[in-house]
């Protein structure tokens, strides 16, 4: 985590709002709040999408299996659970 807090402290060295940027990175990693959490589901919502866009593209099941598994370890027992298994099962009728 250090070496991360260091690249975020980097990257937004010369941004006047360097430290807010800095406490918000820090709360999303440490995952303390709801809105930490909410934007950690988002993530793995997001990334969701990706891998079927990418399926639907033509990557295979199996290069994107990382990918499914990650996600479904933080969307399950969400509110967003039942839209992860709606994508996953229409991942399964692409070729």
């Amino acid at each position: 985590m250090l070496d991360e807090k260091r690249e975020i402290e980097r990257l937004f060295a010369d941004n006047p709002n360097f430290q807010e940027f800095v406490d918000l990175w820090i709360e999303f990693t440490e995952q303390k709040t709801a809105e930490a959490r909410f934007v950690k589901i988002m993530d793995k919502l997001e990334m969701t999408i990706q891998a079927f866009d990418y399926q639907k593209e033509g990557y295979s099941k199996a290069s994107l299996s990382e990918f499914w598994e990650n996600a479904e370890k933080y969307l399950k027992d969400t509110e967003f659970e039942e839209l992860f298994k709606a994508l996953k099962k229409e991942s399964q009728d692409i070729h």
